[in-house]
């Protein structure tokens, strides 16, 4: 049998198929000596083997599900890590992919669609009142700490603050017992694209380390570069790229940051260290109204243009792996 029959049969791409062999993955028997040959033969029993071990698991990859529905990869993948739907991981074409069941993807089609948020907008900010989550406070008789614990941006809520011993108070109540240990600050914008994540538990003792770093990213690059979301007892933080100057600050932080990074990199350099999104320029040339079809995907995703002609591409090259 010729490669040409093991691609027919298989489904895989010829890269694909020759990066197997490369890996030992599937074994042409000329593999050594194919060029007396011309081309890569295999037996028969060969074939059956690779059926059995590159078969495709039943239901739709995540790229697939996404299509049928109508929203980007990254959505089904966040659903999945979410608990919002249901998925099986199986190994397949070298890698661990998540499988949807034709039921899961019929349920997801068939529930209605949530209104999209503006993403854009900072929630862990009241730039009215120039606070920010988590921001430390001390009494000024006491010397008590606190920290902001609700920022008030959502209606029908009000700025909380919340003391060592777990005590909430509305911060427009006790605003003139405490000093403000750290100021607002705004920070001049980073224009490097893309953004590290980090992923914290959140601590139920407001004197937290974690609670230090989110002040000192605060104070470093400004909230300008920031955002935070909360889910359940898990603090996201994410931060433009950027250089963290050597001081002992950071060093105290470093071993959780480099735990707690999910996206990006954290890398130590001789003059402190460096955090990327590691993302790269990849220019296109498309017709307008190609642009304008994207550009509403994007607007029904909460995304901007970049994230999703991203996705697009990203899914393509995997795709063909």
């Amino acid at each position: 049998m010729t490669i040409d029959d093991f691609e027919k049969e298989l489904g895989l791409a010829r890269n694909t198929l020759y990066a197997y062999i490369k890996k030992g993955k599937i074994s042409p028997y000329n593999k050594n000596d194919w060029q007396i040959d011309g081309e890569y033969l295999f037996t028969e029993d060969e074939l059956e083997r690779a059926k059995i071990a590159f078969k495709r698991p039943e239901g739709y990859t995540t790229r697939e599900a996404a299509k049928k529905i109508g929203v980007t990869s990254n959505t089904i993948n966040r659903y999945i890590n979410e608990g919002k739907v249901k998925a099986e991981q199986h190994h397949y074409r070298g890698k661990e992919q998540y499988f949807l069941s034709e039921e899961e993807v019929v349920r997801i089609q068939e529930e209605p669609r949530k209104k999209k948020v503006n993403k854009s907008k900072k929630t862990f900010v009241n730039r009215q009142l120039r606070l920010y989550l988590f921001q430390p406070f001390q009494h000024k008789q006491s010397g008590e700490r606190a920290i902001i614990t609700n920022i008030g941006t959502e209606k029908d809520t009000e700025v909380l603050l919340t003391t060592e011993n777990s005590i909430e108070q509305p911060y427009r109540v006790v605003k003139d017992h405490y000093d403000m240990l750290k100021p607002f600050h705004e920070g001049e914008t980073i224009l490097k694209k893309g953004w590290v994540r980090f992923r914290f538990s959140r601590p139920t003792n407001i004197s937290s380390r974690v609670y230090n770093i989110f002040d000192a990213f605060v104070q470093e690059i400004g909230i300008k570069n920031m955002n935070m979301v909360i889910k359940d007892s898990k603090v996201e933080l994410s931060v433009k790229p950027c250089l963290l100057p050597a001081t002992d600050k950071w060093y105290k932080f470093k071993d959780q940051l480099e735990d707690s990074i999910i996206q990006g990199t954290f890398r130590e350099r001789h003059n402190g260290f460096f955090i990327d999104s590691e993302l790269d320029t990849l220019h296109a040339n498309v017709h307008r109204s190609v642009k304008e079809k994207v550009q509403k995907i994007a607007d029904s995703e909460g995304k901007t243009l970049d994230q999703v002609v991203g996705q697009i591409i990203e899914d393509y090259v995997e795709k063909g792996e």
